[in-house]
C-alpha cells in the first residue's frame, strides 16, 4: 500500500496501530500530529542545541521528554567542561531524570566517560 510505504519512509519506528488517517500518535510523548510533522519533532527533541537550552534552563521536564524520544545522554552538552548529559543529570540528583535514563536510555548509557576534570557521572552522583 502506497500510504504504508510514505510512512515508513517518513520514521520507521512509526507502528502502524499509531497511524489513523493522516495522524500518528508520537509513543514517547502520546502528542499527535499530522504525518508529514513526524520529523521535525523528533528532530526537535533530538536538537544538541535545543537540548543546550534546556541543560542552561534547567528545564527537567524538556529534558525528560528528549531521552524519551531518543536524546544520546553520552554527547557532551558543555564544550568546555566536556560534561555529557548523563554528567548534568548526576550533578543535578534529579530522580526521576535517572529513572528516565535508566528506562529509556540503557543503549546509550556509558557511565566511564569523563569529563575535563576526568570525572566520570558516577563518582559525580
Amino acid at each position: 500500500n502506497s500510504k504504508e510505504k510514505e510512512n515508513s519512509k517518513l520514521s520507521p519506528s512509526i507502528k502502524k496501530e499509531n497511524i489513523i488517517g493522516n495522524f500518528v500518535k508520537c509513543e514517547s510523548c502520546e502528542e499527535i500530529m499530522v504525518l508529514s510533522e513526524v520529523k521535525f519533532h523528533k528532530e526537535f527533541y533530538l536538537n544538541l542545541k535545543e537540548m543546550e537550552y534546556r541543560v542552561k534552563n534547567k528545564d527537567f521536564d524538556g529534558i525528560k521528554d528528549s531521552i524519551k524520544h531518543g536524546f544520546d545522554v553520552g554527547i557532551v552538552i558543555d564544550k568546555i567542561s566536556q560534561n555529557t548529559l548523563l554528567h548534568f543529570i548526576a550533578i543535578e540528583g534529579k530522580k526521576e531524570l535517572v529513572q528516565t535514563v535508566l528506562e529509556s536510555a540503557k543503549e546509550n548509557l556509558n557511565l566511564n566517560n569523563l569529563n575535563i576534570l576526568k570525572d566520570t557521572p558516577l563518582i559525580l552522583a
